[in-house]
């Protein structure tokens, strides 16, 4: 008896803390066509997630920390729009204390295969039956308070936006172009032009 009553105890002074995966107002939206992404399996979303710090993480601190810092994974239940219900993180101390998120999204059905997380669609080359590289993108990372579910009754879940959180984002051909690959076929273009004439 005394022993589970350490274990319960152990369980919830871990930190913990719940969010509600969801978007309004701010959409996902495709960047080839300005539309927002469409409901169904076409398209996932992923919250990504990181401890409190005095300084805001990189979207290369969400890379380092790999599969650890995915909350969660949900398709869109309607047109950009994301509707995971809530979430609860283990390891946000103390609970219900904040934490850094960024969401992700990438194309799920591309050239006929399952793309299953967003380090994939990143790895995943050209599918000459699609005509298109794959679509993906991420979010600005944000700070929320988080709600406390180790209270009486449990804590509110923290919104993922509202002022300074969430904003809506593209998804965009990867590897996106570089302005500098750009102009250099632009440039290449001129030139062969330039020629003709």
């Amino acid at each position: 008896m005394i022993g589970l009553a350490t274990l319960m105890a152990a369980a919830l002074s871990y930190g913990q803390g719940t969010v509600t995966f969801a978007n309004p107002g701010a959409a996902v939206s495709n960047m080839l066509t300005s539309a927002p992404v469409p409901a169904g399996n076409a398209f996932w979303a992923a919250l990504y997630w990181l401890p409190d710090s005095p300084n805001p993480p990189t979207t290369a601190d969400f890379d380092a920390a790999g599969p650890t810092a995915i909350a969660y994974t949900t398709n869109f239940v309607a047109a950009g729009v994301i509707m995971g219900g809530t979430v609860r993180i283990e390891g946000i101390t103390p609970p219900g204390g904040n934490a850094w998120f960024q969401v992700r999204a990438w194309e799920h059905i591309y050239g006929g295969r399952q793309i299953n997380s967003y380090a994939e669609a990143l790895a995943t080359p050209v599918d000459p039956t699609a005509g298109r590289p794959i679509l993906a993108g991420t979010s600005n990372i944000f700070k929320v308070d988080t709600g406390d579910p180790t209270t009486t009754p449990p804590g509110t879940p923290g919104p993922l936006t509202g002022t300074g959180k969430l904003r809506g984002f593209y998804v965009v051909p990867v590897p996106e172009p570089s302005l500098v690959g750009l102009g250099v076929l632009g440039i290449g273009a001129l030139l062969m032009l330039r020629r003709r004439s």
